[in-house]
This record gives structure tokens, sequence and C-alpha cells, in this order.
């Protein structure tokens, strides 16, 4: 199928290739709304790009996965695709393609970590990245708007939209951990393990989990380190040297990625050279590398949001020694607790084969960003 309704959505081609969504999501054409998502979670548990790197199927199933929930979970397209099948969704809706966003979104928790650090969709790395993408599909247009994203006007325009959309979450921080306070370190511990558990459940959960609870660790150390001496300097001095750790090796997987892209590039123009099993396998290989680079840079936008949330958050109230000390407490706890339930499921997911129950996906036709 071809480029999805005049042009305005960010789409890539089929993954599915011929098997049913229902059988994809390993579900019953009667299945309710919420027995949907829970399958969605599960599979997309199951074939998460960090759960199966040297898997060559993962990336189709997992995007397979997407095209499955994005047609089932809204009632419209569900009827046109159970009266008339994909065709069918496609002739009425133009719904030939993957959305690029759900994928994404998938990728990084499918929505459970709305109100932690948002839709990942919103950074402003991924947002021109998206809009990028969609402009390749429209020739000579995809180099003015890369010129005009580039513009120091737009580069500040995107970084005053990820400061209000960081402080509106740091309202939603304050008030839970304000909890503690409130209703007692016991509710508050509850409240937290609850939570933390919850969010592991979701596509990547444990390590989204693991890897907040680290950065409001090291905020909270920070933060009660102004009170108590080199314990803050120690946490800053830590929290630069994961940074830069984390950047390189993000650095590392683009700059392999490009050289893939790069040969594959080569050999599409002399194709003679290579046959047509051997061009897949190359083009698989590239698509792999390159949604692990989302991943693995996607954690790493989303550590620093998380991390200028707290910020935004402790300047709030930087005046109240008192407030801040008990929000720096609370912050270091739930952090502490987050880091603990993320190792814990993820050795569970591991023992269990990366899932518990989930079902498998499907191969399908190449797929192509």
């Amino acid at each position: 199928a071809n480029g999805a309704a005049g042009g305005a959505k960010t789409s890539v081609t089929l993954a599915s290739g011929d098997e049913g969504y229902y059988e994809i999501l390993g579900i019953e054409k009667t299945a309710t709304e919420s027995e949907i998502k829970k399958a969605y979670y599960k599979a997309a548990r199951k074939w998460h790009p960090d759960k199966c790197p040297d898997n060559p199927q993962a990336e189709q199933k997992f995007k397979a996965i997407s095209e499955a929930y994005e047609v089932l979970s809204d009632p419209q397209k569900r009827q046109i695709y159970n009266e008339r099948g994909k065709e069918g969704v496609h002739q009425a809706q133009s719904m030939g393609q993957v959305d690029v966003k759900m994928v994404f979104r998938l990728m990084f928790g499918g929505g459970q970590f709305d109100d932690t650090f948002g839709d990942v969709c919103e950074l402003p790395m991924l947002k021109q990245m998206l809009v990028q993408m969609e402009g390749q599909m429209k020739g000579d247009a995809a180099a003015i708007e890369n010129q005009r994203m580039q513009s120091f006007e737009h580069q500040e325009k995107l970084r005053r939209e990820e400061e209000i959309y960081c402080k509106k979450l740091s309202t939603k921080l304050m008030g839970r951990l304000e909890l503690r306070g409130k209703d007692g370190e016991k509710a508050f511990t509850e409240d937290v393990r609850k939570l933390a558990h919850e969010l592991c459940e979701a596509p990547g959960g444990t390590e989204l989990v693991a890897m907040v609870g680290y950065v409001y660790a090291q905020e909270g150390k920070q933060y009660a380190g102004r009170f108590l001496g080199l314990e803050g300097l120690f946490a800053q001095i830590q929290e630069k040297m994961h940074v830069t750790s984390s950047g390189a090796s993000v650095l590392l997987d683009a700059v392999k990625t490009a050289n893939m892209a790069q040969e594959v590039s080569d050999q599409q123009r002399k194709r003679g050279d290579l046959g047509e099993q051997q061009q897949r396998e190359l083009e698989q290989k590239m698509m792999r590398s390159g949604l692990n680079v989302v991943w693995k840079m996607g954690k790493l936008l989303l550590e620093e949001r998380v991390r200028r949330i707290c910020e935004i958050m402790m300047s709030a109230v930087d005046r109240d020694r008192s407030k801040v000390e008990a929000l720096a407490a609370a912050l270091m706890q739930m952090g502490e607790f987050f880091e603990e339930i993320g190792a814990q499921e993820a050795k569970k997911q591991a023992e269990n084969g990366g899932d518990r129950s989930g079902p498998g996906g499907a191969s399908g036709a190449a797929f192509g960003m």
C-alpha cells in the first residue's frame, strides 16, 4: 500500500504481511477492548527490540503488533476490518501503513508513562526526526523543511515547548511526592511500589522504570546533598559520568547504522553484486540496528527530560529549605524503589523468556522507514 491520507501522516509500509490482526495479537475476534489492550502489551513486551536484539524476525513482529493494535483499538477501523479485511480498511481510510509514532510510543511504554515522562514523540529531537521522515515523502519539500527546522528560531521554539511540557509533568511529580507527608511513609511506599510494578508491565517497562528510578535517586541525592555535604557532589559526578557513557554508546550505534545504510545504498546502485536474499538480509540488519538506536537515543533523551522535570520541581520550592529536604527525601526513596523493582521484574521476565504468556507476532513483508 502507498502513503497515508493526504500525506499528513508519517508512515511506513505494512509489516503484518498476510497474517490477520487477531492472529498477531493472539486473541479471538470477539475480544473486548481490555483484552485487546492486554494482548497488545504482552506481545509488545515479548518482541520489544531490547528483548530480542539478535532475532532477525523480532523487528518485523514488533511493528506488526503496532499495526494490528492501531486498527483493532479503533472501533470504526475494527468494524471495517471485520467486514472487509485489511484491504477494506485501506480503501475506506487510507490505512495501508503503520503509523511511526505508534511504533515509537509502543517502544517507550505504550502510553503508560504519560504522567511520568510524557509522550516520547513530543521530545524535540524525535519531533524533528518524525517531520523529516514525513518530508521524505514530499521530494524537494523535504530539503526545505529540513533547512527550516535547523534555524535558530525553530530550535528556540522547540526548547520553549519542551520547558512548558516539563513544567506540567513536574507538577504531577510534586503532587505524588507530597503524599509522603500527607498520607504517611507507609501509604507512600505502597503507592510507589504499586505504580512501579504496574509500569513494569508496559512495553520496555522494566528498563524505563529502572531509568526513571536512577534519575530520581540521583536528583534526590543532589538536592539532599546541599545540606548533607559531599553526597550531593558525588551524585553530580556520577550523573555526569553516566550521561557521558550513555551518549557515547548511542553515538557509536548511530555511526554503525549510518555505515550500514550507506552499504545498503551502495548495493542498491549495483544490485547485481548481491542476490535478492543477501540484499534482504542486509536491509533487515540495518533496520534492526536503526530501531535499536531509536531505543537507546530515546532513553537518553527521556532521562534528560526526567532530570529536567525534577529540576523544575525543585526550583519552584528553592527558597523553602524544609520543602526541598522533604521532596528530596521522597524523590530519593521513590527512585530507590523504582530501581529495585525494575531490576527484579527484568530478572523475572528474563527467566520466563522475556514474557509471561505473550503471543507471538507475525513475520511479514519488508519494512522500510
